[in-house]
């Protein structure tokens, strides 16, 4: 199961890289049982179709991909909502990953498919998600003592070392 939010109408450049890289060992990949489950806050538009294809791409299928609303936490575009609408929404969204497991539970192929207009609407907004994308420089301090974890877990590899930490891209 591959859960996910969607970012920019499509998957987050980490989930993208992984699924690319991605082997799992079995003697029968049509036995396999991939789902997902995609988490948004405005709308899943053709991020479904993103997800279908990086895993037909190494060789998998998926039996099913679900969606569930979440609080919008994009907040450059879109306002946050009262409290109680937070409230609200988590509340139904704690009733659908029910009825997503019960899915999952009992081999439900039935789950979201984008429609033709939300494909067509990934791909042309998604590719400004690649172009915009980025990681602010860092600053270091006093503080740190030169451990280098930082490189180590720094998931989009920006992190460079040689005695102290500096910024690599």
């Amino acid at each position: 199961i591959f859960v996910f939010p969607v970012y920019f109408t499509g998957m987050p450049s980490i989930v993208v890289e992984f699924l690319q890289k991605l082997v799992i060992k079995c003697e029968d990949k049509a036995k396999l049982q991939i789902y997902g489950v995609i988490t948004y806050g405005r709308t899943v538009q053709g991020a479904d179709r993103k997800f279908r294809k990086a895993l037909k791409e190494r060789g998998y299928s998926v039996m099913a991909v679900h969606d569930i609303l979440m609080v919008e936490n994009y907040v450059l575009m879109f306002k946050v909502v009262s409290e109680s609408v937070q409230k609200n929404i988590l509340a139904k969204a704690e009733i659908r990953l029910k009825e997503i497991t019960n899915d999952i539970m009992t081999e439900n192929k039935t789950g979201y498919t984008s429609s033709f207009v939300g494909a067509v609407v990934t791909n042309f907004v998604y590719p400004i998600y690649n172009l915009t994308r980025g990681t602010n420089k860092f600053h270091v301090n006093d503080n740190c003592i030169g451990c280098g974890l930082c490189q180590i877990i720094c998931p989009s590899k920006t992190i460079g070392f040689k005695g102290r930490p500096f910024w690599e891209k």
